[in-house]
């Protein structure tokens, strides 16, 4: 009541000043109003004020509803959501044919089938269609379930000769095939389907095509030989998949010499999936002096198996490993992968070299220094660096240390786990599940848990879980009353885990009672309209990337971004994960994957698909974002419904696609 009063008073000053006419005022207050109560993660029965708003007369007004309840993933909702299903607004109906796969999250319901299958037979807009394609492919597959509706369905919408229509349903069965684990759907009429479309004229649909055939097992070969030639990249890079054992690296060899980088990338590896070690030496080793750097680093990095002629590999991989530079060049990737591959198949070449890499300026080539002495087994150096360095180098030295001798490397990692970097307290916290030091085991997980706790950063689940379960496994020894402080977490998942554990050792209830940090505040009317006009630019080294925002869709990730970016938060931070073909990922403190802002935000999952630019929000599960952002560098629908889009790049594809692991973020603005 308070959000609706606040609200309204706002409207009653804002008509006339905000700019815009009153019912666009009004129509962005009321969408504010919604997602308030949707950021709240309200339960179905606290929903009352969103379900009153599928009523309202302005149909934008309820599709922002109809949005909000499907991210509440609550099942009790379902009906309501499929009360909407013949509104009149097209826009409306494509959004909750989305809504109803998204509130049956991981499980199958024949209800929400059954109503999505009813108003495809009826529908006609194309892009409510397209929407009922995707959502009838995404949903769950439940024990004995009959495929065959699914498929007609499909096929059917597939005969609508719109691009939009096709591409949902290219996405649609896509979804299909992966929920049944490429089993599914093997029908005549699904291959004729895609099999045609092979030679759509639009290339998106080509993409989909390619990866839906190859989650099949497989394409024709006059199929795959088609795509494979194919004037899209993208189209070209999918269709390495579909290249079997059975024709061996004959079709990907030309592929090599593709004008696309991120198809000979592709090829590279395809070549190791395919070739024999004499092919895929022959044919790896020219590729370590592409002008691409990732096809350079991927060429490297297949050639740390063994080839027949290992006088010429090791030389070439240790004349490569010895060009490290120093801290400012950008080209140390070659050297580094280099060193790890060399120390996989000739150690005592690599072992001379490992100690400069660990003395380098940057922890990036460090820390492949750490991984390449785990490999030649140097066990005496891995302990020695242990104890000091950056914490990513560190988690690396666990890592080997661990592999090299087991639980004899505990006392190291009882030192590691002091440490509060998120990322190595989660690895040493599981390399230590069951040691036999028992009470330092015990004493030293609940001091890294109450360090972590102190900080108080929601982003730190994930070791904390881990560091509760070490706790439990050790027993309740001497930290039982200790264990209560947790169970008013400001983590409601940590809090419930001590609840758990408490329960077990006392063999009665025990309740937790979180605490949960303040939600950063929605934004307002005024920064809604902001967001809409301004763009952010990531000024890299080699380049600039600019960054639409999409407020309509994720507000509140798109808020977040741009509150980050006027604080300075990416400021000399990097882009520490480099996925070729994939993502690039940044913003992290630390440069890893478990190292965030301190709040969580909400997943704020749409229509809008992970095609090649889009930006996304790095999480670890259902409402975990934690100010890492992602950039898509191909067409990603495997992502699709899963990841927050919250922008796109619409300047700088150049720059994102020649960023390399490491690279600085020098500053973000906001600009516009």
């Amino acid at each position: 009541m308070k959000t609706r009063l606040a609200l309204v008073t706002v409207t009653l000053a804002c008509l006339g000043a905000c700019g815009g006419t009153d019912s666009e005022a009004l129509r962005d207050l009321a969408s504010l109003e919604i997602l308030e109560i949707e950021d709240r993660r309200v339960e179905a029965g606290e929903a009352g004020e969103i379900v009153g708003r599928l009523q309202d007369e302005d149909a934008q007004i309820v599709r922002v509803a109809v949005r909000a309840l499907g991210r509440l993933e609550e099942r009790s909702l379902i009906p309501e959501l499929v009360g909407v299903l013949d509104h009149p607004s097209a826009d409306v109906r494509a959004e909750a044919a989305n809504a109803l796969a998204q509130a049956t999250f991981g499980q199958p319901d024949g209800p929400v089938l059954d109503a999505l299958l009813d108003r495809a037979d009826l529908e006609a807009d194309p892009r409510t269609k397209a929407a009922l394609a995707r959502s009838i492919g995404r949903l769950w597959i439940g024990e004995g379930e009959d495929l065959a509706r699914r498929v007609s369905s499909l096929v059917e919408l597939g005969r609508d000769s719109t691009p939009e229509v096709r591409e949902g349903v290219a996405l649609g069965l896509y979804s299909l095939a992966r929920r049944s684990g490429g089993s599914e759907p093997r029908s005549a009429a699904v291959r004729e389907w895609l099999e045609a479309h092979a030679s759509d004229p639009d290339p998106r649909i080509r993409r989909v095509v390619a990866l839906t055939l190859s989650e099949l097992g497989g394409a024709d070969p006059q199929i795959a030989a088609r795509l494979l030639g194919d004037e899209d990249a993208q189209v070209r890079l999918r269709a390495l998949a579909l290249v079997g054992e059975d024709a061996g690296p004959g079709p990907i060899l030309p592929m090599l010499a593709d004008a696309s980088g991120q198809v000979r990338t592709g090829a590279v590896a395809a070549i190791v999936r395919l070739g024999s070690p004499t092919d895929r030496c022959e044919a790896l080793v020219p590729l370590v002096d592409d002008p691409d750097m990732h096809v350079r680093v991927a060429a490297i990095g297949a050639l740390g198996e063994p080839c027949p002629d290992s006088g010429a590999q090791t030389e070439r991989l240790e004349v490569i490993a010895s060009g490290i530079g120093d801290a400012l060049d950008r080209d140390w990737h070659p050297a580094a992968h280099a060193l790890v591959s060399l120390a996989a198949v000739a150690p005592d070449r690599a072992a001379p070299l490992v100690r400069s890499f660990l003395q380098h300026d940057s922890y990036f080539v460090q820390a492949y220094g750490a991984r390449a002495a785990g490999l030649v087994g140097d066990v005496a150096l891995l302990r020695e660096i242990a104890a000091f360095g950056h914490p990513n180098v560190r988690n690396e030295v666990a890592k080997a240390l661990f592999e090299l001798t087991g639980h004899e490397a505990d006392d190291v990692l009882l030192r590691l786990i002091e440490v509060q970097d998120p990322q190595l307290v989660l690895t040493v916290a599981r390399l230590l599940e069951g040691s036999e030091m028992g009470e330092r085991v015990l004493a030293a997980a609940l001091m890294s848990l109450e360090g972590l706790s102190n900080l108080r950063r929601e982003t730190t689940r994930d070791p904390r879980l881990e560091l509760l379960d070490r706790i439990r496994e050790q027993g309740p020894g001497f930290v039982a009353p200790r264990l209560r402080r947790h169970l008013r977490d400001i983590d409601p998942v940590v809090a419930a885990r001590a609840a758990e554990i408490l329960s077990d050792w006392l063999g009665e209830p025990v309740e937790a009672s979180p605490t949960p940090s303040p939600r950063e505040p929605v934004p307002s009317l005024e920064e809604l309209r902001r967001l809409r006009e301004v763009s952010v630019v990531l000024q890299m080294v080699h380049g600039e990337i600019e960054i639409r925002l999409y407020p309509d869709d994720a507000l509140t990730n798109a808020a977040r971004f741009v509150r980050m970016v006027e604080r300075g938060h990416f400021d000399g931070l990097t882009f520490h994960r480099v996925a070729s073909n994939y993502v690039i990922q940044g913003g992290s403190p630390n440069a890893n994957e478990y190292a965030g802002d301190a709040l969580f935000s909400r997943d704020e999952l749409g229509l809008r698909s992970h095609r090649r630019g889009t930006v996304g929000v790095s999480t670890r599960g259902r409402d975990t974002g934690d100010g890492q952002i992602f950039v898509n560098t191909v067409d990603n629908p495997r992502l699709d419904h899963d990841y927050t889009i919250f922008g796109e790049v619409v300047r700088g594809m150049d720059v994102v696609d020649a960023v390399r692991e490491g690279d600085l973020i020098v500053s973000a603005r906001v600009v516009g």
